[in-house]
């Protein structure tokens, strides 16, 4: 607590916060941390009120293919905010169905 008020007492227009686990479990940004056999691991974490929208491939000024490495992207982030092949696959099937809601185009820039 003593870092926590000397980092509150650095800024006057920054307030920092913490929060406990609670049942072995804190989520931190999109990452849910779990304590799971002593060992921490990294699950990605969405808000369960999130819209899961990744982009609108019908509006927007951005070439198909920005669009399209919008994909590669949260695939490169599912595998770096990850410490395990389980929440590795979590990750992916999260991703193939928020992808499946609004399918995306199959072919490359154009």
């Amino acid at each position: 607590m003593k870092i926590l008020r000397e980092m509150n007492n650095f800024d006057k227009g920054l307030k920092w916060t913490h929060e406990n686990m609670k049942n072995n479990k804190l989520v931190f940004l999109d990452t849910h941390v779990v304590l799971e056999d002593s060992q921490l691991n990294l699950y990605q974490y969405s808000k369960p009120n999130s819209s899961q929208v990744l982009t609108n491939y019908k509006v927007g000024v951005f070439p198909k293919c920005y669009k399209n490495g919008l994909i590669s992207g949260e695939v490169y982030r599912a595998k770096n905010c990850t410490t395990s092949e389980k929440a590795f696959d979590e990750a992916l099937n999260n991703l193939e169905k928020t992808i499946s809601k609004k399918p995306l185009p199959q072919n490359n820039c154009n």
